[in-house]
């Protein structure tokens, strides 16, 4: 029976509820717009056009202008007490640092031939021309580098190079030339002084001066060849 011969609307048919349901719920006020009598067909038609346009904007305002939904927000992380990322004490990964700050400097090791314990203990694990020689609680406690494949570093260059694998805030002692083939440099490092036991500070005597380390410069008559650091007083 036609609105035309006087049968009243259900409630889920009246105008209102219609566009209510259009409004909140598009997909069921859609179904129950084409199954009202209290629209015309080209209402219908109409109404359904300007409201799929609707939702058609809501979508593309949503998801942005590059049709890509946006990052989420920032949230500050709720882990208690998360500890602070590991700093290196050197700008390339040298003396003090630990084997993950190396391996992130100088990539992985190509040869290791004592891997570390668990107690953090390691010998002789070989970089791209940089070696640890000893790991000591997983930290590079003596290190050797050279200019590799037979080359020859002038001492001002091996002194930059030097710079690089010890503590940034590393103070010159004292340097002297132990021999023709051999000039050593003592420092010491409070940064560094805050890592490895007494015994790995000592000196031939058993004096300890903590944050202290050696530098050994190797050369012959061509240059530099090879640069040795351990923690301590090794002379």
């Amino acid at each position: 029976m036609s609105l035309e011969q006087g049968a009243e609307l259900r409630w889920y048919e009246k105008t209102g509820f219609v566009v209510l349901m259009l409004l909140v719920f598009f997909p069921v006020g859609l179904v129950l717009l084409w199954r009202s009598r209290a629209f015309p067909q080209r209402g219908k038609i109409n109404l359904s056009i300007i409201m799929a346009a609707i939702v058609a904007m809501a979508v593309f305002v949503a998801l942005g202008s590059d049709g890509q939904a946006p990052p989420p927000a920032a949230t500050q992380s709720t882990a208690p007490n998360s500890p602070a990322p590991e700093e290196s004490l050197t700008p390339a990964g040298g003396l003090g640092d630990t084997s993950e700050i190396i391996a992130a400097k100088h990539g992985q090791p190509t040869k290791i031939y004592t891997p570390l314990n668990k107690d953090g203990y390691g010998k002789d694990y070989h970089y791209v021309n940089f070696v640890v020689s000893t790991y000591v609680e997983n930290r590079a406690q003596s290190i050797d580098f050279g200019p590799g494949s037979g080359g020859r570093w002038t001492v001002a260059q091996a002194q930059e190079e030097i710079k690089k694998y010890i503590p940034h805030d590393s103070v010159l002692v004292k340097q002297w030339d132990k021999d023709e083939t051999t000039r050593i440099y003592y420092y010491r490092s409070n940064a560094l002084a805050k890592y490895f036991s007494d015994s790995w500070y000592e000196d031939s005597q058993g004096k300890v001066d903590r944050g202290s380390f050696t530098v050994f410069l190797m050369h012959d008559a061509k240059g530099v060849y090879g640069v040795l650091i351990a923690t301590g007083n090794m002379v």
